[in-house]
């Protein structure tokens, strides 16, 4: 009863984690639902019973976030309802997959919370959310870091690109995650990522050249 319970805690977790992104864009909701994974994670060593609370929280993050699919392949595709709900959900599964592998892997770590939380876990985070966007030419929707577009985070992206932000986001994360074990340092990297985000925002990289370009967008009718 109490692995069902923390089942369903980590795929409500990953339905919170799809409002960090547009058209919400709850960025702050990214890094507490995946700290609160990862202080899951933290409850056993047992890589496949982590990793199927990594997979619970992939069902809830993108159940929640790629639910339109149904309307491409049922609407558009022609697909029969119970067919393209069919379908859905196995893709769905399938992208869950990437999150139960990230548990899965740093899993090995867990007797070491300072290298589970520090370091393998949003290693393994980044690792995972970058094959899910090339593997099989990729599917990255919902990528970690597409929901630090705007916050104090949206600073490293310049220089680091969606990846690299997928990274730090897990990082603050983990850092999080530290705190609530009351680790010092938890609030040390906490900080540290926050305010060189912010710092970062404040450098100006691009800057306009010649006169405004006027364009268009056509999005033609299915």
């Amino acid at each position: 009863m109490f692995h069902l319970i923390i089942v369903l805690l980590a795929a409500a977790l990953g339905v919170a984690h799809t409002f960090a992104f547009a058209p919400f864009g709850l960025w702050w909701l990214q890094p507490l639902a995946l700290a609160g994974l990862f202080i899951l994670a933290q409850r056993t060593s047992r890589a496949r019973r982590v990793a199927l609370w990594g997979f619970a929280f992939g069902l809830g993050w993108f159940g929640a976030g790629v639910w339109w699919v149904f309307i491409s392949m049922h609407r558009y595709g022609g697909l029969p309802p119970a067919l393209a709900a069919l379908a859905t959900a196995v893709f769905c599964a399938w992208l869950a997959l990437f999150p139960a592998l990230a548990l899965g892997l740093a899993a090995r770590f867990q007797p070491r919370p300072y290298l589970h939380l520090g370091l393998a876990l949003p290693a393994c985070w980044a690792l995972t959310e970058w094959l899910r966007g090339v593997i099989f030419t990729g599917f990255p929707w919902l990528a970690t870091g597409y929901a630090h577009t705007d916050g104090p985070l949206a600073g490293y992206a310049p220089i680091l690109g969606v990846y690299g932000v997928t990274g730090i986001a897990a990082a603050l994360a983990a850092s999080l995650a530290l705190l609530s074990r009351r680790k010092p340092l938890g609030a040390s990297l906490s900080a540290a990522i926050v305010l060189g985000g912010l710092g970062l925002g404040q450098i100006n990289w691009a800057s306009a050249h010649g006169e405004p370009l006027k364009v268009r967008l056509i999005q033609g009718g299915v």
